[in-house]
């Protein structure tokens, strides 16, 4: 959970992060929704623990699935679990909708988040900090959209535009190698375009 925690704040515009068997072999084994490992930190040491704008964002989910901002590598956002061949989950999960959160954790995660909840203390908060997150089925989404690595750009530009893609996982034989946002994609295509592009006459003269 300290993990979780500092993963939290490291990266607060980032609405689902890509859950894999583990560190060495990365198989992608799916993504897993901000707002699911918010409120399993809440559950487990209270609201305190969260940031300002974590407890904005429990009255709006909508606006945790929203990846407004996409930087540093994708190894720093790894969250690794069971082993494939243990792997059953669905295609599709609830808490990758805009269902109300209150509608998909345990009925403390109400409005006045955990406020009846009894304040840890230091000892039991660090106990806590250094337990094992254990990941529910059906918070994993099986079918996060995954480019093979090779795909040429034009490819990834039409499917980010007939799908409506905010990101993508990059995968070679299934081992995670990074994530492509649309940010990152257009200014890739906004640098060729400058680049290919024919100079007006009086920048030409200099």
């Amino acid at each position: 959970f300290r993990e979780l925690r500092n993963m939290l704040k490291r990266h607060p515009h980032i609405g689902s992060f890509p859950f894999v068997t583990d560190p060495v072999t990365m198989t992608l084994l799916g993504s897993i929704a901000r707002r699911y490992l918010v409120s399993l930190l809440c559950i487990k040491i209270g609201a305190t623990e969260i940031l300002p704008q974590e407890k904005r964002r429990s009255k709006t989910p909508s606006e945790l699935m929203q990846r407004r901002r996409s930087s540093g590598t994708t190894a720093a956002l790894i969250l690794t679990g069971r082993n494939e061949s243990e792997s059953h989950f669905r295609v599709s999960s609830p808490l990758h909708t805009t269902n109300p959160l209150s509608q998909m954790v345990p009925s403390a995660a109400n409005d006045d988040t955990f406020g009846h909840q009894r304040t840890l203390t230091i000892a039991e908060r660090a106990g806590v900090l250094n337990q094992t997150i254990e990941i529910d089925d059906y918070a994993i989404d099986a079918a996060p959209f995954q480019l093979v690595k090779g795909t040429s750009l034009y490819k990834v530009h039409t499917m980010f535009s007939l799908l409506g893609l905010h990101h993508a996982y990059v995968t070679d034989k299934g081992r995670l190698l990074g994530v492509v946002s649309l940010k990152e994609l257009r200014d890739t295509f906004s640098d060729i375009y400058v680049r290919g592009a024919q100079l007006p006459p009086w920048r030409r003269m200099r």
